[in-house]
């Protein structure tokens, strides 16, 4: 099963502190069907309070409901939770969708450093 909050714990404690740049805000992009089987509240606060930028993406399986209280409580706001997939599934991932979130990540035009 999906232990997404396990997940979290381990972005926040150890993919985010290891080889920052010092002037690089931490992005985290998490897809999920929104059905973990294990606590998110307190790994998402943790994550959160990295500073780091988190984004969520549903993909919705076949006769699944999405647990979308779950997912706004990762994404911390609803704005960052990116709902391309839930109708056209994984096949709506493309250079449209990647273009899209280029905008979200990155100021118009990217800094280099």
């Amino acid at each position: 099963g999906t232990r997404t909050g396990q997940a979290l714990n381990y972005t926040a404690g150890t993919l985010i502190p290891t080889g920052n740049r010092p002037n690089a805000r931490d992005v985290v992009l998490l897809i999920t069907d929104g059905a973990s089987q294990d606590d998110v509240v307190v790994p998402s606060q943790n994550l959160h309070a990295t500073g780091a930028l988190v984004f969520v993406l549903p993909v919705q399986p076949p006769r699944v409901r999405l647990r979308m209280d779950e997912i706004y409580t990762i994404a911390g706001n609803r704005a960052n939770v990116i709902t391309d997939a839930l109708e056209g599934g994984f096949a709506a991932l493309d250079e449209e969708f990647a273009g899209r979130i280029s905008q979200l990540l990155c100021a118009s035009p990217c800094p280099l450093n």
